[in-house]
């Protein structure tokens, strides 16, 4: 559920449940995702929330992806790890455990929407310690550390004396520990008992104290870090206070202090890590801002690390990726202009008048309205080209040019669906050589794109600090976007589908008042060479999807006005070419024209309700002072 699907859809659904079934629905939904053959990799292409290698730190033994992590109100009982790991979090909290839950543990937690928070109780989330060794037992590393609660009460629970039993089979499975005390003197006696439990089984693992108190660190725990028994302090804090700046300076740089606050948006982590905070925990914003809330952190984390001066502006132009695959784009828009050039004049080519042994008046013969139909399909094929070449030129300068990655695997992505889709209409007998000749030229620039090294990256975008008015409208115009560049990739299936199987639709044999046997009769050579316009005409559909889905998934970050223009670029030139020459031919039946004229409508609303997001774009001062 990224932010754009969360947000505008389920979020509305979810904070009307009861916590707990909200909480397994999610958790069971995406738990079961990330156990499929390939669904790890799936979260993974519809979020792109992984932490950027800059970020990763290591403290007390443990390295660290990032500096967000996730409190253990999120997945208490471990359901999720596998995928939660891959939101970009730099640890995983979970617990607390219990080594006895009754029914008097069992609190109802409710959502507090007015004040954006998840309002529980003692326990609620409490889970019993066999139920969470199941779950992560067998676990393979995620490289994302893994820390669980333990209420120092539990000794002297009923379970008093199995301690050690516990301990031992639960904690090796962990990275790290916090124990969780008021500070009575029966929990002081419970800590030092836990921690000689745990000192004598582990080396290396952080424990971590659990600390409310305004007034100063208790003894106890200045005596645990002092000779290292801790090694870093979890404070809870309601908002961004000067308790961290001076638990900080007693505890010094050394050691881990992870700060759980209430945390809706990336300026308010920043404002914890200023005042000393290695780690921050969210929890109850994951639930009210989205599942996207880490990855907006560690952009911001990112955006103050200055970027390594690697190449210089002057850099050498021949070996770099997106020379290549700019010329690609380049020499693709240019074929899709004289295509349109050859379709709105002549249509019919030397090479098609070979194939078929009838020349274009010939052809007029058969049927008045076959050169016209066929025109139809071309002027159609030849926009499909000019867009997804806009699209390359623009992914390759604004993209591929600054070090981009996602933007190279999405050309490449696009461009193997493309090449792919050219085999599509051979089953017909026509091969067209002159359509041959331009895409092993063009797969050539592929290869070469696909082997030159990718620019470093050398400049980042400015971050989301708050939830202002145009990020919660661009998460509707997101999801529209991803809904259009779905129904072009569906569209291309289908299209290709029908190009190599049935050719025709019947809405084109109505306009041209035949049937198939009736063309076939004329000369068995006409529908294969309507079906090579239409497969190739679908292929080009499945880059097109692919091209305007992955930006729109991976690369839809505040003041990319390259990505607004790219999309309203190619939807014009497509748009305007398809509708523009049904027109003129005549062909304007409306459930023939609904999709264009529907896909056209989705793709305007999803750009204006992107706009001021993509293409404004304030300081990140600015958003700041706002706040």
């Amino acid at each position: 559920m990224p932010d754009w699907s969360y947000r505008t859809l389920f979020q509305p659904l979810l904070l009307r449940m009861p916590v707990a079934g909200a909480r397994a629905i999610a958790l069971r939904g995406i738990g079961a995702l990330a156990k499929l053959p390939g669904g790890k990799s799936v979260i993974d292409f519809m979020g792109h929330m992984r932490p950027d290698t800059a970020l990763s730190f290591e403290k007390c033994g443990l390295t660290f992806p990032a500096r967000v992590g996730l409190g253990c109100l999120i997945d208490p009982t471990a359901n999720a790890l596998d995928a939660l790991s891959r939101f970009g979090f730099g640890c995983i909290e979970v617990g607390p455990v219990v080594t006895d839950l009754s029914p008097s543990q069992s609190v109802m937690a409710r959502f507090d929407r007015a004040g954006r928070r998840v309002v529980v109780g003692p326990d609620t989330s409490s889970v019993h310690w066999e139920a969470l060794h199941d779950h992560l037992k067998g676990r393979k590393s995620t490289g994302t550390p893994i820390f669980v609660r333990l209420p120092v009460s539990q000794l002297s629970s009923p379970c008093v004396g199995c301690e050690s039993l516990w301990l031992e089979k639960l904690v090796p499975l962990v990275d790290g520990v916090v124990l969780d005390s008021e500070g009575s003197d029966e929990d002081d006696d419970a800590l030092r008992k836990m921690l000689d439990a745990l000192a004598c089984d582990l080396t290396g693992v952080c424990r971590i104290w659990r600390e409310v108190n305004p007034a100063g660190l208790p003894d106890l725990v200045r005596e645990m870090l002092r000779i290292g028994r801790l090694q870093g302090l979890l404070l809870e804090v309601d908002s961004c206070s000067e308790l961290v700046r001076d638990v900080r300076q007693q505890i010094g740089p050394e050691s881990l202090l992870i700060v759980r606050g209430r945390v809706i948006d990336p300026q308010e982590a920043l404002d914890l890590f200023d005042v000393g905070a290695d780690i921050v925990l969210i929890d109850d914003g994951l639930v009210f801002s989205g599942p996207g809330l880490a990855k907006r952190i560690n952009e911001a984390c990112l955006y103050r690390i200055p970027i390594p001066v690697l190449v210089s502006p002057d850099m050498r132009l021949g070996p770099a990726s997106w020379l290549w695959t700019l010329l690609l784009g380049t020499a693709l828009f240019g074929g899709g202009l004289l295509a349109l050039m050859i379709a709105m004049t002549r249509v019919i080519l030397p090479y098609d008048e070979s194939f078929v042994g009838m020349n274009r008046e010939q052809l007029c013969g058969v049927n008045s309205r076959l050169v016209d139909f066929m025109s139809h399909d071309r002027v159609t094929l030849a926009g499909t080209m000019m867009s997804l070449g806009l699209c390359y030129v623009m992914l390759s300068y604004f993209g591929v040019r600054r070090g981009r990655h996602w933007a190279k695997v999405t050309i490449q992505a696009s461009c193997f669906v493309g090449f792919l889709s050219f085999f599509a209409f051979l089953g017909y007998g026509y091969f067209d050589p002159f359509h041959a000749f331009v895409a092993a030229v063009l797969f050539q620039f592929q290869l070469f794109g696909l082997a030159a090294p990718l620019s470093p990256v050398h400049d980042r975008v400015t971050p989301t600090l708050r939830e202002d008015r145009a990020w919660r409208l661009s998460q509707w115009g997101q999801l529209l976007l991803i809904c259009h560049a779905i129904a072009l990739f569906v569209a291309g299936v289908v299209i290709v589908g029908i190009g190599s199987t049935s050719v025709f639709v019947s809405e084109d044999l109505e306009f041209m008042d035949t049937t198939i046997s009736a063309l076939s009769s004329a000369n068995p050579r006409i529908v294969p060479l309507i079906a090579h316009d239409r497969a190739s005409f679908g292929g080009m559909l499945l880059s097109c999807g692919l091209v305007t889905l992955l930006p729109a998934l991976w690369g839809f970050e505040r003041g990319r006005a390259w990505l607004w223009w790219l999309l309203a670029g190619a939807g014009i030139l497509g748009y305007l070419c398809a509708i523009a020459v049904h027109l003129a031919v005549g062909y304007t039946d409306c459930w023939h024209l609904a999709p264009a004229i529907g896909g056209a409508f989705i793709l305007a609303l999803g750009l204006g309700y992107s706009r001021a997001f993509l293409c404004d774009v304030p300081s990140v001062g600015t958003q700041t002072k706002a706040a």
